[in-house]
C-alpha cells in the first residue's frame, strides 16, 4: 500500500475509478436535477417583448442564480417530507429576481403580471405557488 501511494503517476482512469467509488460510497447522486437546469430552460422561453433586452436578461440571470445558491443552503427548501421542487426553487427564484428588478424601473401596465402568467405555464407550476414560496422564504 505504501508504495501505491508514493508513486505520484496515477492514471486518469485509475483516479476516475477511484473519485467513482468514493461517490459511491458516499451515496452520492451526482445526476440529481437542480433549479440550474431549468433556469436557461425557463428564461429562454420567457423573452418577449418584455424581457428582449439581452443585459437584461443576463443581469436577471445573474441575480436569479445568486438567488438560487442561497435556496441551496436554506434547510426550508432541501429537507422535510416533502422538498421544494427544483422547478419551483428556480420559478420562485426567478419570479423574486423580477419583482426585485422591476421595482425601480416597472414595466407597462399588466406587464409582470404577463410574465409571471407565462413563468406558471412554462414551470407547470400554478403562480400561487410560485409566489408563495417568495413570500415564504
Amino acid at each position: 500500500m505504501h508504495n501505491l501511494l508514493a508513486n505520484p503517476s496515477f492514471s486518469s482512469f485509475f483516479l476516475q475509478s477511484m473519485e467513482l467509488l468514493i461517490l459511491s460510497k458516499l451515496k452520492w447522486d451526482l445526476t440529481a436535477i437542480t433549479a440550474y437546469d431549468f433556469l436557461d430552460h425557463i428564461l429562454e422561453r420567457l423573452r418577449g417583448p418584455l424581457l428582449s433586452d439581452r443585459a437584461q436578461v443576463d443581469s436577471l440571470r445573474r441575480h436569479t442564480e445568486h438567488l438560487v445558491s442561497l435556496c441551496a443552503t436554506e434547510t426550508a427548501f432541501l429537507s422535510g417530507p416533502a422538498p421544494t421542487p427544483p422547478s419551483l426553487v428556480a420559478s420562485a427564484a426567478l419570479a423574486s429576481a423580477i419583482q426585485q428588478d422591476w421595482e425601480s424601473q416597472p414595466p407597462e401596465a399588466g406587464g409582470m403580471a404577463d410574465i409571471f402568467e407565462r413563468l406558471g405555464k412554462l414551470a407547470r407550476i400554478e403562480m400561487v405557488r410560485i409566489l408563495s414560496t417568495v413570500q415564504a422564504h
